[in-house]
């Protein structure tokens, strides 16, 4: 009798895959918009896993990173990568995920990690539109995510949010996520730990614009990055807990989720078998 109580428990697990729905959306896994590796570097370029290119400005260090290569900043230099207008680097109006490791000692200063931001001197642009990630002075992460909405028709705290206590400054690796939810909840992810989530904070509407992408310091010449970075990865979609635990061990993205909030991965179902 024992022994049938061992076997039925794979059956179990079967027949719950089977009947227990799942939801089309939650199920799949968010698209890579880009995704920098910091491992192909030649010359002044680096590439991205789809072949789009950056520039690095001002020679930044090909260092040992937490997967492979990584690329180390120098403030004082004002060392940053550039990647020219492209479809992969705009999200429009959809949910998305800003994705890096970390590592820096600068605490006091506002430092850039990502910035795609419509400014006032480019003219076919919408002003304020687009999106950012940087570390404030205290280490605390800040991100936005504006449609160009003018500051006064906007929600107080809708567009420009602060995350939580928690501070990356620390000379330490660590991983960070920022997502837009369902176009206005926002969510800062710590070392795959949920820091700080903040609803009607993200702009609604599109934050595409035709300026440059820069990692490590703002456009405007400013608030460059002192330290290292690496793994740079966008998604098209809000990533979960499961799905950030997977990013940030370097593995594929894989899991999916049923309806009923149950969370299932293919990979612990085998381990449990």
């Amino acid at each position: 009798m024992l022994r049938l109580k061992h076997l039925a428990i794979p059956f179990t697990v079967i027949a719950l895959l089977c009947v227990l729905p799942f939801s089309g959306e939650s199920a799949t896994v968010p698209e890579v918009a880009f995704h920098f590796t910091m491992d192909e570097i030649s010359g002044d370029e680096t590439m991205d896993v789809n072949g789009l290119v950056g520039i690095l400005e001002n020679g930044p260090e090909v260092v040992a990173g937490m997967h492979g290569n990584a690329i180390k900043f120098t403030r004082a230099s004002e060392q940053a990568i550039e990647i020219f207008p492209d479809p992969a680097t705009n999200f429009g109006n959809g949910d998305v995920s800003l994705e890096a490791w970390v590592r820096t000692g600068l605490d006091g200063e506002q430092s850039y990690i990502f910035n795609k931001w419509g400014a006032w001197d480019a003219p076919d642009t919408p002003c304020c539109r687009g999106y950012r990630l940087t570390i404030e002075p205290g280490g605390q992460l800040d991100t936005i995510f504006n449609d160009g909405v003018p500051d006064e028709e906007r929600l107080a705290n809708e567009g420009f949010v602060r995350g939580g206590d928690t501070s990356v400054a620390d000379g330490e690796w660590h991983h960070v996520v920022v997502t837009r939810k369902d176009t206005s909840i926002i969510q800062f992810w710590i070392d795959g730990v949920l820091d700080h989530e903040i609803g009607e904070a993200a702009a609604a509407g599109s934050i595409d614009n035709t300026t440059n992408l820069y990692l490590g310091r703002s456009h405007k010449n400013r608030g460059w990055f002192e330290g290292t970075i690496d793994e740079i990865r966008a998604w098209r979609g809000a990533l979960n807990e499961s799905q950030i635990a997977q990013a940030m061990a370097g593995a594929a993205v894989t899991s999916v989720e049923p309806v009923d909030k149950l969370s299932v991965t293919w990979g612990k179902i085998k381990t449990d078998r």
